[in-house]
């Protein structure tokens, strides 16, 4: 490319990134909560690695000043990303709805699905395109519970492995004092649990934190008990059998203080 045409071209992709920036930033800031008008730019700036020219070294770091929980810096732009890896347009999707599309949106494209009875493998982008278009014309018809369960099939969460919800209510007080700090202790004990994408260790979830405490106890023999105390100990916790989607959802903390 001659000189002054990539010149050009670098001032125009280096405008491009700083409309996104600007239109992500402006929407979060507003609460004009298009949270797909939001995953789109936060995909967008992610491939092309924009965050770079900002100063920030990976897109979580970037994310982080966004103001977003974790949570939506994770799943939004994920949906947009795997939805144009299996072919979708956001024309066709976006209709599905966002709690829905979260869900099928934690399937990786890339696995290998292998039956357990036939052995048969089939690639999981498949099985995502199959959940979405079913979930566009079937509309409300595909109850987001029965969606979940095929999800949960594809990862092999099923049986033992099955996923479960514990809610827990608690004076503010006591969250922010006592389970808070519990929590992020068992996590600092617990150390990173993996890498994401980008490289950066991933910390263990509110759930994750949750079990060790709970194996922890169970392992300790109380006061008046004799014995070395439960066959559990929080060093036998499987930590990968806390799906990523699911991941904090052992405390979860609403907006009218409880939990």
């Amino acid at each position: 490319m001659e000189p002054i045409k990539s010149v050009i071209v670098g001032e125009a992709v280096a405008g491009e990134a700083a409309k996104a920036r600007k239109q992500v930033e402006k929407l979060i800031q507003s609460h004009i909560l298009d949270q797909f008008d939001i995953g789109e730019l936060l995909w967008k700036i992610k491939k092309n690695g924009w965050y770079t020219n900002w100063g920030y070294n990976t897109f979580s770091e970037y994310g982080k000043t966004t103001g977003l929980k974790d949570s939506k810096l994770r799943y939004l732009p994920q949906i947009s990303e795997v939805m144009e890896a299996v072919g979708f347009t956001r024309d066709q999707y976006q209709t599905v709805g966002i709690a829905k599309l979260r869900a099928i949106a934690s399937l990786k494209p890339d696995d290998i699905y292998i039956n357990p009875v036939t052995k048969e493998e089939t690639p999981v982008a498949d099985y995502i395109k199959l959940l979405t278009q079913k979930a566009i014309e079937d509309g409300e018809e595909f109850k987001l519970d029965e969606l979940k369960k095929h999800v949960r099939t594809l990862k092999g969460l099923v049986g033992d492995r099955d996923t479960a919800f514990l809610r827990i209510d608690t004076i503010r007080n006591v969250l922010d004092t006592v389970m808070r700090p519990a929590l992020e202790r068992a996590k600092a004990i617990i150390g990173s649990i993996g890498k994401d994408d980008e490289g950066n260790s991933i910390d263990p979830s509110d759930a994750q934190a949750f079990a060790y405490i709970c194996g922890d106890f169970l392992a300790t023999p109380l006061p008046d008990e004799g014995g070395s105390g439960s066959v559990v100990s929080s060093d036998q916790v499987d930590y990968d059998e806390y799906p990523d989607e699911y991941a904090g959802t052992a405390v979860e903390e609403e907006a009218d203080g409880t939990l």
